[in-house]
């Protein structure tokens, strides 16, 4: 016995020699947490939802990921250490947000390799006003507003759906039958009414101008379809300027959806498809759930047009609209609450449908944005984050079958689109029904089937996820938890980039590869990495000038993004924790700027220089803990700016 444990002994001795023999090991490549394993967690861990902070991770030199594509090939690219993002560290966290930007936001192609460039409907402009006004891309910028100006509209002011139907144009049927619901023209969707809104106000405050208000739409819709033709008829666009068609929008969801009443009722528009009950139709971007009738996921973005609306009232001079239209948001944001917040599960239900039916699948996108959007005070955001990050377990979700836990992140890049399963709650009492009508999901005609291939965690409706939804996740989590808190969820995200930059579909046992919706289709995508600039920078374009916020997370000493185009000037804007801020102009500096008194100063020295030489400086003190810094027509040249 002795032998063989000296034997033993000896042997790890000389493993251990030969390992510290070795010097600077390559780095291995992580094993992605990510796989398609399902179980359901059904603990009883309660926290105090306020506790919401999680333990630090640690902060990972870019060489101790190994980053390769889905191929397993080497993709390292050194110029992602630092453009268009930069930091005082060559991290992975860093790295990773330029590789996300480089794969899925920065397109300058239709049909990119990895996502669409646009989208096929007007839902996806505000997302790709959010992501691409900012930057140099002159060619998507360029793209979004000729779709913004073309815009096809009813003379009613419903904008289109689709891009050459005022339907959504799915199911495909027999245009012969006499069942309305097996008519694709009955099939209508509404969230792209306030996204277009959203859509102008974003390009407008990156611009500077209130310009794009009136160009006019000079071009009648194109249809190749012999079937749709006839709708050529609906378009009353010709003529029109964006101002109109905004205005236009709006009214529509004030008079024709009831708005002015303080909350959207669909139903009762175009044929009546959108009543929230099974065997309805959807109404947006989220095509297979049946939203209608009083839908909060309209309803919310309906309250952040009213905004938008405000804001393009003020860069046109007209406070008494702008402040109109501010009433109005906050008559809609207390009956949204009155409406849609349960107070038994402490979140937003799913849908109310005609009939008074209460619906709840733990819709964890539509909690996300309303939170971004700002229909939550403090107390609700923490109880959908106690939710959402596990530390609250909602019983019936696990008796369901659903997710609680750890689950609802099982899949990393995002949360769960659902913790309850659409199939959980079927239309009949006896559970005898027909998987492809009988459920709380458009199913196409029989195109998909919540029981088999779309049942709960294979398809990205269904218990999968969705991407862009991280966006406002991590938007979240920087300003109303902590920076590291949102550093955490990106540097999870960096070690599954690491993997095979994101670009997975992968197939589900039941051989559906619809479970991660994050390439193809999905132009959205591209949000996720602005989180940088919008979050951790806290940079943002609003009709006041451009605005800085920072969150910077302990792990950076300061955060920059090169490249950034402001009111049509180039600058690279550095932010640092210590409350100072570099703009380097690299034509001119001709812009207001809101600094938020971050790191409680009182007062900052704004200095100007030109080819290094300083030619003005000016004291500025903080006013309601912001400083006013007025840059227009500072330099007509290159030259930098620094605020500290």
């Amino acid at each position: 016995m002795k032998r063989i444990v000296i034997c033993l002994l000896s042997a790890l001795l000389l493993l251990n020699l030969l390992a510290c023999g070795k010097k600077d090991p390559e780095p291995s490549k992580p094993e992605s947490p990510f796989d398609l394993g399902n179980y359901v967690s059904t603990g009883d861990r309660i926290v105090d939802p306020q506790n919401l902070e999680e333990d630090f991770l640690p902060i990972r030199a870019v060489g101790e990921l190994e980053w390769t594509n889905a191929s397993g090939e080497d993709v390292y690219d050194e110029t992602l250490n630092s453009y268009p993002f930069f930091s005082d560290r060559q991290d992975a966290v860093t790295y990773a947000v330029n590789g996300m930007w480089k794969k899925y936001g920065y397109i300058t192609q239709m049909n990119d390799q990895a996502v669409m460039a646009f989208g096929t409907e007007p839902a996806f402009y505000e997302w790709v006003a959010r992501l691409n006004s900012w930057c140099d891309n002159e060619w998507r910028k360029k793209g979004l507003k000729d779709y913004i100006i073309d815009r096809p509209i009813k003379a009613d002011g419903f904008i289109w759906c689709w891009y050459d139907s005022p339907h959504w144009p799915y199911p495909t049927t027999d245009h012969t039958s006499d069942d309305p619901n097996a008519d694709h023209d009955h099939n209508y969707h509404y969230d792209q009414l306030p996204s277009y809104i959203n859509a102008v106000y974003n390009v407008m405050v990156w611009e500077g101008n209130t310009d794009l208000l009136d160009q006019v739409d000079e071009h009648l819709v194109e249809i190749g379809r012999t079937q749709e033709q006839s709708h050529i008829a609906e378009d009353a666009s010709v003529g029109l300027s964006v101002r109109d068609k905004i205005d236009m929008a709006m009214n529509y969801m004030m008079e024709n959806m009831h708005g002015k009443d303080g909350l959207l009722l669909l139903g009762d528009q175009n044929d009546g498809g959108n009543k929230g009950r099974i065997g309805d139709f959807g109404s947006n971007y989220w095509d297979n759930f049946l939203f209608g009738y009083k839908d909060p996921y309209e309803n919310m973005l309906f309250y952040s047009s009213l905004i938008s609306m405000a804001n393009i009232e003020r860069m046109c001079g007209n406070e008494e609209e702008a402040q109109y239209y501010l009433t109005h948001a906050e008559k809609v944001k207390k009956i949204y609450n009155d409406t849609f917040w349960d107070k038994n599960n402490k979140r937003y239900v799913s849908n109310i449908d005609v009939d008074g039916v209460v619906r709840d699948f733990g819709m964890t996108f539509l909690n996300l944005e309303a939170v971004s959007y700002g229909l939550t005070d403090a107390q609700q955001t923490q109880y959908i984050y106690s939710w959402l990050m596990g530390n609250r377990i909602i019983q019936s979700d696990a008796e369901a079958g659903g997710s609680t836990g750890d689950d609802i992140y099982k899949l990393v890049v995002g949360p769960r689109t659902n913790t309850v399963p659409i199939e959980s709650q079927p239309k009949n009492p006896d559970g005898k029904n027909d998987p492809a009508t009988d459920y709380w999901f458009f199913t196409w005609q029989g195109g998909c089937n919540v029981t088999s291939t779309h049942s709960y965690r294979n398809h990205f409706q269904n218990g999968g996820v969705i991407f862009y939804p991280t966006y406002y996740d991590i938007m979240n989590r920087v300003q109303m938890i902590s920076p590291e808190n949102a550093y955490n969820r990106l540097n999870e995200l960096a070690t599954e980039f690491a993997f095979d930059e994101l670009y997975r579909r992968p197939v589900t046992p039941s051989g559906n590869g619809d479970l991660i919706g994050i390439i193809n289709e999905f132009p959205e995508s591209g949000l996720v990495p602005t989180t940088w600039l919008y979050g951790f920078m806290g940079t943002e374009a609003t009709w006041r000038g451009l605005e800085i916020a920072p969150n910077i997370p302990e792990a950076y000493e300061y955060c920059g993004v090169d490249d950034l185009v402001y009111a049509g000037r180039k600058y690279k804007l550095t932010t640092y924790r210590s409350g100072k801020v570099v703009l380097d102009g690299k034509n001119a500096v001709d812009l207001k700027l809101v600094v938020r008194d971050y790191a409680s100063k009182g007062a900052v020295t704004v200095k100007v220089y030109q080819q290094g030489r300083l030619i003005n400086s000016t004291t500025v003190s903080a006013s309601n803990g912001e400083f006013l810094i007025d840059l227009q027509g500072a330099l007509r040249t290159a030259g930098q700016v620094v605020i500290e």
